[in-house]
């Protein structure tokens, strides 16, 4: 009687790693995120044809991130191979408000699951001045798809975790960003 009920104590720690590893394995091929600074001061000067861009900040391997800005916005430029495109056009979507600036010390970049050195989507925070009560500021998070190498707006969001899921689904990445002189 005993035996027997030794073998079902044996059983469910093994029951139990087994699960544990099964969940752990069913976490790695979740998307996962990278950040990267675009303070000021651990990006370098550049000198660039695309009027605006200033600096260029870290970056995963394979994508360049510069820093462009003007007297009433702010903006990234992305740069894969020899190709850049702007999200000037994005920061100019009325819902984002009144001059709109990037806001944070950091961006996120998304990474494919299972594929932690394939970039697959940027996200970025901006703020915005509010056009019914300039008092305030509008805050949202762009995402932007990388898939195929060609950045494609995916939209415009308020939380991480909306930016996140919008991030990984790349459904809704529909609208090319606009090439800039590089």
């Amino acid at each position: 009687m005993f035996h027997h009920l030794a073998h079902i104590t044996l059983v469910r720690p093994a029951l139990l790693l087994a699960l544990c590893l099964g969940a752990t394995h069913a976490r790695a091929a979740e998307p996962t995120s990278q950040y990267t600074t675009i303070e000021e001061s651990a990006c370098r000067k550049v000198v660039s044809p695309d009027p605006g861009v200033e600096r260029e900040c870290p970056a995963p391997k394979g994508w360049r991130l510069l820093l462009a800005g003007s007297e009433e916005r702010s903006w990234l430029v992305l740069g894969h191979g020899k190709t850049l495109w702007s999200t000037w056009d994005v920061m100019g979507d009325p819902r984002l408000g009144n001059f709109v600036n990037l806001k944070g010390k950091q961006v996120e970049w998304r990474l494919a699951a299972g594929h932690p050195a394939t970039v697959q989507a940027l996200i970025f925070r901006v703020s915005g001045q509010n056009p019914d009560n300039t008092d305030k500021q509008l805050n949202n998070l762009i995402v932007i798809g990388l898939k195929e190498d060609t950045p494609r707006l995916c939209g415009v969001v308020k939380t991480n975790e909306e930016a996140r899921a919008l991030a990984d689904s790349l459904s809704d990445c529909t609208t090319p960003l606009g090439k800039t002189p590089g």
